[in-house]
């Protein structure tokens, strides 16, 4: 996997950047994920999940693991899942 990070300030073309070379690049798959704040990062990575889960029996698993109540254990079950594609 590649990794590049993108810094600067608001409003400084980051977005469109990343934008711009995802496009140029074609990679199989792309997806943005919001880190404006520890929600918006959980959030992002469950709409990733979904996106991912290709039969009911993978849906059926994140509904699950969206239902666990220990916060840290349900992130990290999700990081394994999208870690599993």
């Amino acid at each position: 996997i590649n990794t590049i990070a993108l810094t600067g300030i608001g409003g400084s073309g980051k977005t469109t950047i990343s934008r711009q070379y995802t496009h140029l690049s074609k990679p199989s798959i792309s997806w943005e994920i919001n880190a404006e704040s520890h929600v918006n990062i959980v959030d992002s990575l469950n709409k990733f999940a979904k996106a991912l889960a290709q039969n009911e029996e993978e849906k059926k698993f994140l509904k699950e693991i969206n239902q666990v109540k220990n916060l840290k254990e349900r992130e990290e079950s999700l990081l394994s899942f999208i870690k599993q594609y």
